[in-house]
């Protein structure tokens, strides 16, 4: 079902606008990923203040976690997001939940590029690879929330990061995360990602497009 419905997508959108030029929503019957707005910042707060949602961020290569306590720094960091998108860095969207017009979390996705320049190797196996970051409240934290989730992300995410690959983390404490990631067809992998001053990451998941 995953795959005929990307490759479906893949086939259907390849003509389009990059998603640079074109901030595109998308949606399925339960969830609406849409650009994220500062007046999302009372609705986030509540996300990146969950003491148990934390414990799940991907805040690897991040100079701080992003964990926010005031609406302020909430704020600040939805502006952050919108810099990054213009500059080209990376698209986040809010996550939506159709049946009560909540959002509860964010979806980041960007195309890593990470070729050593002495060597002009790749320095890990996540060169040319589109990184997944999402990011919800622990009561959504739930396997078939995630399954659903994962599943409208991979309709478009390989044209729209111009990627044959996708890595997403998912520490061992994720269960139910790591559930939707292997129903959607990621694979556990062992090599770690390399950070920007030799740091190495594990608990990472890779899905290649076929």
């Amino acid at each position: 079902m995953i795959e005929s419905q990307c490759g479906i997508a893949w086939s259907r959108h390849r003509n389009r606008k990059s998603i640079y030029e074109d901030w595109r929503s998308y949606e399925n019957g339960e969830f609406l990923l849409r650009p994220v707005q500062t007046e999302d910042a009372g609705e986030l707060l509540k996300v990146y203040s969950d003491q148990e949602a934390r414990k799940l961020f991907n805040v690897d290569n991040f100079p701080s976690p992003c964990f926010f306590d005031t609406l302020e720094q909430m704020r600040a960091e939805l502006k952050y997001y919108h810099r990054e998108y213009e500059n080209k860095g990376f698209v986040r969207w809010s996550v939506t939940d159709k049946k009560t017009g909540e959002v509860f979390g964010t979806v980041e996705n960007f195309h890593r590029k990470a070729m050593d320049e002495v060597t002009g190797k790749p320095r890990d196996a996540f060169h040319d690879t589109a990184i997944l970051r999402v990011d919800i409240r622990s009561d959504y934290e739930r396997e078939p929330v995630l399954s659903s989730l994962i599943l409208l992300i991979l309709e478009t995410a390989y044209e729209d990061f111009e990627c044959v690959r996708i890595a997403t983390k998912a520490p061992k404490a994720a269960a139910e995360r790591r559930r939707a990631l292997a129903k959607a067809g990621f694979t556990e992998t062992e090599d770690p990602l390399i950070g920007h001053k030799g740091q190495k990451y594990g608990d990472y998941f890779i899905r290649e497009r076929s």
